[in-house]
């Protein structure tokens, strides 16, 4: 695996990659009948959350906050102890709300079971592949999604029976990264060190891989956003690009500023990417009718905020965790832009992945500040 391109120094990655092995490549096309494997999951843990919770910083967390009333009404200790979260997806049940979380450090994947904030439970599951490096979620039609990094693979459990079946993605080593679910079904995910984007049809299991042969093909691409089942939005955090793709050959690559760092992005009702750029402690705004960059750019008021991750609440209200400084922060506008930041409950956290649940509830997961882990790129 290459060496991280990065600013931010990894802890824990080193060790993982160095266990993991070489990775076989596999066909260009893999059936869905042809899984690799599956594993059943663990014992759920009751976890009654109404009963006091002391503080840890060397715990993984996650939080539920109501953005009516601008509070946290949730605070949840992630089993293991010193579990490292990254990616998240709520998902609505019949009488209960099902939260979704990657783990990267135990290769597991973790579901949190809300009914209220006193019945609660914890369920994981464990991945087949060894040191898989599981990084982001995706739910559609039932069923969860992620990318395994160092395994580079896209996993499916199935959320009813609980069971994971593994892919293997076409290109060798490619570093499956960021995933998201089009309308149609499909998944979409970047490839990191493939340098390309990925399509996998959940009816067949086939993918299909996106580069271009000159110099719009995506570079070490990260965030990506499904806006319809034609056009899909990526981050190019080391060019300072960000590129959208209108299959199957439509590249039209946006340059808002080496060092500015794009790192996850989400489209809103008027079709605006809005871009959380790290490097430079700001939130941008692109008009695609002219591609022309960043026309909307503001600043975060936290310094070194390290935006991670970015939900669209409606056109004029955004949500992002801040993991430098330990914060979900709020962009309201244009016009009148305005910031709010909200503290985590616990402190000494690296918030990361954030979702939006179907009763307008926010979800967090936040890691222990302490011991960072973090793959080639950290949400």
């Amino acid at each position: 695996m290459s060496t991280p391109p990065l600013r931010y120094c990894c802890i824990l990655l080193t060790a993982l990659v160095a266990l993991a092995g070489p990775v076989a490549t596999a066909p260009t096309r893999t059936p869905l009948a042809a899984a690799l494997h599956s594993s059943q999951p663990a014992e759920a843990r009751a976890t009654p959350s109404a009963s006091p919770i002391t503080p840890d910083p060397q715990q993984g967390y996650i939080f539920r906050f109501l953005p009516g009333s601008g509070v946290f009404s949730g605070t949840f200790p992630i089993p293991p102890p010193g579990s490292h979260p990254i990616g998240v997806a709520a998902v609505p049940g019949t009488d209960h709300q099902d939260i979704w979380f990657t783990l990267p450090d135990a290769n597991l994947i973790g579901r949190l079971i809300y009914t209220d904030t006193a019945h609660t439970s914890f369920v994981t599951y464990p991945i087949p592949t060894a040191n898989s490096i599981p990084l982001n979620v995706a739910y559609s039609g039932g069923t969860v999604w992620f990318t395994e990094y160092a395994g580079n693979r896209i996993g499916r459990l199935d959320s009813i029976i609980g069971v994971i079946a593994e892919y293997i993605v076409p290109t060798a080593n490619s570093g499956p990264a960021d995933i998201s679910a089009a309308p149609d079904g499909t998944l979409w995910f970047s490839e990191q060190t493939g340098n390309k984007l990925a399509e996998l049809d959940p009816s067949t299991g086939a993918f299909t891989e996106y580069s271009d042969p000159g110099t719009q093909s995506p570079q070490q691409p990260y965030g990506i956003f499904v806006q319809n089942d034609n056009t899909i939005w990526v981050t190019e955090p080391n060019r300072g690009w960000v590129s959208r793709l209108i299959p199957p050959n439509g590249w039209s690559p946006v340059g808002i500023g080496v060092g500015t760092y794009p790192y996850d992005l989400a489209v809103d009702g008027a079709g605006i990417p809005w871009v959380l750029e790290r490097g430079i402690n700001s939130i941008c705004g692109i008009i695609t009718g002219t591609l022309q960059g960043c026309l909307y750019q503001y600043p975060i008021p936290a310094p070194a905020s390290a935006p991670a991750a970015i939900v669209i609440e409606n056109n004029t209200s955004r949500w992002f965790t801040e993991s430098g400084a330990n914060q979900l922060g709020h962009m309201t506008g244009p016009p009148n832009v305005a910031f709010q930041e909200y503290p985590l409950p616990v402190p000494g956290l690296w918030p990361q992945g954030l979702a939006l649940a179907g009763d307008g509830s926010l979800w967090i997961v936040a890691q222990p500040r302490q011991q960072l882990y973090q793959p080639l790129i950290f949400r």
